[in-house]
């Protein structure tokens, strides 16, 4: 039996997703070094920190790849980490133009601001009460 690993990185980008079963390949850059990831992780985006667990295979096709069998999310913390979610569609209504906007005002506290205090996200240009 293969031993398991750990993997803790931000999401790059995603290459492939099903969406009726989940299977999704994803980059995965922990850092060191960019991963690619494969396994059943349902609505993940650009710029979401991820803990997964499983273990690294080689796929006569596609090469080196670490196959997933525990996928957890972790808020991102870095500015530029919360740039790429917010970019990537990870909330409703905000596009890339809006996120660069929400970023630079509030840095690496914008998804704080966006969950406990939104009303201030107003202040910023192309962003209503009702956006």
């Amino acid at each position: 039996m293969k031993s398991e690993n750990e993997l803790v990185g931000s999401v790059e980008r995603v290459t492939f997703r099903n969406e009726a079963n989940g299977f999704t390949v994803c980059e995965l850059n922990t850092g060191d070094e960019l991963i690619t990831v494969v396994g059943k992780m349902f609505d993940i985006h650009p710029g979401e920190e991820l803990n997964v667990r499983g273990r690294f295979d080689f796929h006569a096709t596609f090469g080196p790849q670490f196959k997933a069998d525990s996928v957890e999310k972790c808020i991102p913390t870095t500015a530029a980490a919360i740039l790429r979610y917010l970019a990537s569609g990870g909330i409703k209504g905000i596009g890339p133009t809006s996120a660069r906007r929400i970023v630079e005002a509030f840095g690496s506290q914008s998804l704080e601001i966006i969950e406990t205090d939104p009303e201030r996200l107003t202040k910023i240009k192309g962003i209503s009460k009702n956006k």
